[in-house]
């Protein structure tokens, strides 16, 4: 009887022993219902996760304190901008920053692909080899264009001057008119000809 079993232990507040049944049951539903009742949320998750619930299992690991979990289950379920969350709690900046550009959310993407600029800048202090060098320009060229796309010119300047883009920080100043800016970057970025028309 187990219909009657599971009741009873929901009652008595046995709801890991009553979900254990449910699952039995292939009532899984239920089952995720009351592990999320007994407070087993990674249990719950993985239950909702299996049945395709992406944004609830995604609930659940943010409950069980699970953020690399619940934001793949984000992900998959398309919730593009709670993913991006998610990961960046986690830790993982790139991941994040893939999402948040998903989602559209230029600025919350740029500030993630910023702070995987400046980590990155931590490790390569030491020089670094010359691919790696090209891999951190690139991702500063990209961290620049998301902050550009989300309106937040200063910033983007702010982030390619940092890392050493001189002639895209020098565009940006010189776009913004900010000529003497403009025109030392360019110097920085060892273009004079570009650094007189500005200062001209």
């Amino acid at each position: 009887l187990l219909d009657r079993a599971a009741e009873l232990f929901a009652e008595a507040g046995q709801f890991v022993r009553a979900a254990e049944i449910r699952h039995d049951q292939n009532r899984f539903a239920d089952s995720a219902a009351l592990y999320e009742k007994a407070g087993r949320f990674d249990n719950a998750g993985q239950i909702l996760a299996t049945q395709g619930e992406w944004a609830r299992a995604a609930e659940c690991f943010v409950r069980a304190g699970r953020m690399s979990l619940a934001a793949e289950m984000f992900e998959k379920g398309g919730h593009h901008a709670q993913a991006g969350e998610r990961y960046a709690e986690a830790g993982f900046q790139r991941h994040a920053a893939q999402a948040f550009v998903r989602a559209q959310a230029w600025a919350q993407a740029a500030a993630a692909l910023e702070a995987v600029v400046t980590e990155e800048f931590a490790r390569a202090s030491s020089g670094g080899d010359a691919r790696r060098q090209k891999e951190l320009r690139t991702l500063v060229l990209q961290a620049g264009k998301l902050y550009e796309q989300a309106g937040q010119l200063e910033r983007a300047q702010a982030v390619l001057e940092r890392g050493g883009c001189f002639a895209a920080a020098a565009e940006l100043a010189a776009r913004a008119d900010r000529h003497a800016q403009a025109a030392e970057l360019f110097l920085r970025a060892q273009d004079p000809l570009r650094a007189a028309e500005a200062l001209r």
